[in-house]
């Protein structure tokens, strides 16, 4: 991972496998803006370039749906577990 990509610092805290959770933003039809709470598995770290900078994303199965979703690194947050 490039040491200057937006988000490489944070990327480090996270392991392919492990548990993420996100938050979704829709506007329903009366305007309020709805925050729904989303939880996957990551399953890839990967860099893209957006504009002049690289930034850190992560590649996410979502426990609820077969398509993969990029979101950026810094809004991903790890769901720590004990065993």
């Amino acid at each position: 991972m490039d040491k200057k990509a937006f988000g490489n610092r944070i990327a480090n805290n996270f392991n392919v496998g492990d548990m993420v959770t996100w938050s979704d933003w829709s506007d329903s039809n009366d305007g309020v803006l709805n925050r729904k709470l989303s939880c996957g598995i990551l399953i890839n770290i990967i860099t893209k370039q957006l504009g002049e900078r690289d930034v850190v994303f992560g590649q996410i199965l979502p426990l609820k749906s077969k398509e993969i979703v990029e979101i950026v690194i810094t809004n991903i947050t790890k769901v720590e577990t004990t065993y």
